[in-house]
């Protein structure tokens, strides 16, 4: 008889389901590898491929401006400036952005403009 994946020693040779079950020793294919702190594919290593670049489950956390690597990528506090109500670059100065320019067709004819941050929105301001 041929051995099947039942529970059972169809081949009577003392082994159950020998050459038959999956890595995890069960039928059916291997289980996939989910974020709990198990071996779920059962090939010797926990949560490969299913943590965040700081080996947690998750999101990875979102880089602060406290001197330590928050997300994990290698780099300390960077970011660039955004306008967004937040320090990104980490200098101490909130929304601080280079003058950029921007056009104003809110009154025609549309004319140049300024784009300033105020209260984390980009607002286009006349010269």
């Amino acid at each position: 008889p041929v051995e099947t994946c039942d529970g059972a020693d169809e081949d009577c040779d003392g082994f159950v389901d020998e050459g038959v079950s999956n890595a995890c020793g069960g039928c059916g294919p291997v289980p996939d590898e989910v974020c709990d702190g198990v071996d779920d594919d059962c090939d010797g290593r926990v949560d490969e491929g299913v943590t965040n670049a700081c080996g947690d489950c998750g999101v990875p956390p979102t880089e602060v401006c406290n001197g330590v690597d928050d997300d994990c990528d290698g780099v300390v506090d960077e970011g660039r400036e955004a306008c967004n109500g937040v320090d990104d670059d980490c200098d101490g100065v909130v929304d601080e952005l280079p003058e950029r320019g921007c056009t104003r067709c809110d009154v025609l004819p549309c004319a140049p403009g300024r784009l300033v941050c105020v209260a984390a929105v980009d607002r286009c301001e006349p010269l």
